[in-house]
Order: structure tokens, then C-alpha cells, then sequence
């Protein structure tokens, strides 16, 4: 049997403590004096005042991603590879991207985000329902069958031009509706691929729903 370091609760251990160093790194930075009550207090306090989130990526990441190799070098496994590959793909796809959308929600707020999502439903909701209505040409047949180009436009254009008129609310008012425009095309582009890359790893893994 598999030990704790082997296994995907390792991974998921190392993946919640990368996360909360996240939050503390991308988190605003303290405000006022620092607490001189209490040492602890203040050197926790202290070093909170020097939050860059871009450390999260730049050295959280790398230094996971090592301790994944030293722990599989005394693993005695005999497919190495295939335990770092996959710890390490769980990693990218799933925690950088957490990890980056921490960074934007500190950035630029919650409504933001929520937008960033938004921009996925309305796409995903309007392929469906083009490619169920329209549907005739296979965008990746390979991957995923039930993917159609009539689908993919149609949702890509409803998404457009809903988020043309992101602006008008005035929380979302931090960029402009080409802007808006072409964050959505971005998205549209990153979720399409994205979708047919874990078509492809489950297809691979014989997994039904992810």
C-alpha cells in the first residue's frame, strides 16, 4: 500500500499550505502601528507588512514542486514519472490558477471575479444550447464528440456581446467595454482549451465526470 507521501493527500496537504502562504502573501498589508504587546503577535505582524504576492508563484510553487521530487526519490516507486507527473499536473491545474485568482480578488475585488466566471457560464450555457439547436460540424471529434464549431461561435458571440455591456454596472466599471471585450475573448479562448485538455486526461484515466 501507498504511504501518506505517496499519495494524493500529500499532494492536497502541500497544495493547503501553499495555499494559506498565498493568502497571507497576496492579502492587503496591515495597517497602523504594529502590536508590541505580544512578540509573536508582532513578528507575525511585522512580517505581514511586506506581503508580494508574486512570491507565491515565484518561490512557493518551485519549492513545492522540489519537495515533490525529494519525497519521491525515498518512495521506492516503481514509475516514478508517472507519480510526479501526475502531482505535478494537480498542481498547475489546479492550485497556480487558484492561487492566481486569490491575487485578482485582492486586486480588483470580488465582482470582478465573479465576472471572470460569468464570462464561462454564459459562453458554456450558449454552446450548449447552439450545438444542440445548430450543431452539425465536431470541433475536436477525437476528444470530445458532443463539442460542435456552431456551438462554440454561437457562444462566443452571446458572450461578446453581453460583455460589451459589462461597464453599464457600476462595479464593474474598471474597464471599458472593449476591454471588457477582450478579456472575454481570453477567457473564451482559455475555457474552450481548458475543457478539451481535461476532456483529454479523463478520456485517458476512463473518468466519466469530473
Amino acid at each position: 500500500p501507498k504511504s501518506f507521501f505517496q499519495g494524493k493527500w500529500f499532494v492536497i496537504f502541500l497544495s493547503f499550505i501553499a495555499f494559506v502562504e498565498a493568502f497571507i502573501l497576496a492579502s492587503p498589508p496591515a495597517q497602523g502601528l504594529p502590536n508590541f504587546d505580544n512578540y509573536f503577535v508582532l513578528a507575525i505582524d511585522v512580517l505581514t507588512r511586506f506581503r508580494d504576492s508574486a512570491l507565491t508563484l515565484n518561490a512557493t510553487i518551485p519549492i513545492l514542486v522540489f519537495t515533490l521530487f525529494i519525497v519521491e526519490l525515498y518512495s521506492n516507486s516503481e514509475r516514478p514519472f508517472e507519480n510526479l507527473g501526475s502531482k505535478i499536473v494537480a498542481i498547475f491545474w489546479i492550485l497556480v490558477p487558484v492561487i492566481l485568482a486569490l491575487n485578482i480578488y485582492f486586486e480588483k475585488g470580488g465582482p470582478f471575479i465573479l465576472a471572470m466566471f460569468f464570462i464561462i457560464w454564459v459562453y458554456d450555457s450558449f454552446c450548449y444550447i447552439f450545438g444542440s439547436l445548430l450543431g452539425k460540424h465536431k470541433l475536436f471529434e477525437r476528444i470530445s464528440p458532443k463539442k460542435t464549431w456552431e456551438g462554440s461561435i454561437g457562444g462566443a458571440i452571446v458572450t461578446l456581446v453581453v460583455f460589451y455591456f459589462a461597464n453599464k454596472i457600476p462595479q464593474l466599471q474598471i474597464l471599458s467595454s472593449v476591454e471588457w471585450v477582450i478579456l472575454a475573448s481570453v477567457v473564451i479562448v482559455a475555457a474552450t482549451y481548458g475543457d478539451l485538455v481535461e476532456s483529454l486526461l479523463k478520456r485517458n484515466l476512463g473518468i466519466k465526470d469530473s
